[in-house]
């Protein structure tokens, strides 16, 4: 008899628990909706310096609103990605209602001659032009078959041509520096030979109807045995069609 009297009491004990803890839970979000304690969270954004902390605040709050320190930070960082210079994101919420998003941007290595303009990264994804990116040094893609459907913004181009431009300029990049500096233009000829465009003078150098690294090094050789008595830009004209030839045409004063 005692047994089964301790039995139910036991019971009785777990379900004023459960009932207390629910009741706690229950009544903590009633309270916070009642005070609104988590709306309108502080979002603070880091990382960023091409696109502003606003634009990216308005791109969040018009998908969740004032509500969005209840989402998932799942949730959170699979909209933000979404953003087309968005690389990647890391989210974290601070009580009682602040939220950190720390963001890695993408940051285009060549603007595509299109109408409308657009940019393209280092991994070939495409993005929109903005009002500032004039303000980037980079080189411009020009007379490139530009379709739509090649170039959807917010993701990887679909053209091979313009892919293995980007792999070209993010190894001149890293081994030869001075070159993407002062180029302004990777352009296609009527005769379908890549040319680069040097923003001084202009100089113009011929690479041929494909871009290989061994013409860039060749490239590379023939500036530094000119070194001290003369630069690229002295020349008008560069040809580098012939293998281990740089056929040149100077600069008439």
């Amino acid at each position: 008899m005692h047994k089964f009297i301790n039995k139910i009491i036991n019971v009785l004990m777990v379900t004023i628990a459960i009932t207390t803890i629910v009741a706690l839970v229950w009544g903590s979000f009633s309270w916070a909706e009642y005070t609104q304690l988590f709306k309108n969270p502080n979002i603070v954004f880091t990382g960023n310096s091409i696109v502003d902390e606003s634009e990216y605040r308005s791109f969040l709050l018009k998908e969740y609103g004032s509500d969005v320190f209840a989402e998932d930070i799942s949730a959170i960082s699979n909209k933000i990605e979404q953003h087309p210079y968005v690389a990647g994101v890391r989210v974290s919420k601070h009580f009682p209602k602040g939220i950190l998003i720390e963001v890695s941007e993408r940051y285009p290595v060549a603007l595509i001659n299109s109408n409308p303009l657009l940019l393209i990264d280092n991994n070939s994804t495409v993005l929109p032009f903005r009002s500032n990116s004039f303000d980037f040094q980079i080189p411009i893609l020009s007379n490139f078959k530009i379709t739509n459907d090649l170039y959807p913004v917010g993701k990887q181009t679909l053209s091979p041509v313009a892919i293995n431009v980007v792999r070209f300029l993010n190894r001149i990049m890293k081994e030869y520096p001075q070159l993407y500096q002062n180029l302004s233009e990777v352009r296609l000829s009527k005769y379908n030979d890549f040319e680069l465009i040097l923003a001084d003078e202009p100089t113009k150098i011929v690479i041929g109807k494909s871009i290989t690294w061994s013409k860039i090094l060749v490239l590379k050789e023939f500036e530094k045995s000119i070194s001290g008595r003369k630069s690229l830009t002295d020349y008008a004209y560069l040809d580098l069609r012939y293998d281990n030839q740089v056929i040149t045409k100077e600069r008439q004063v």
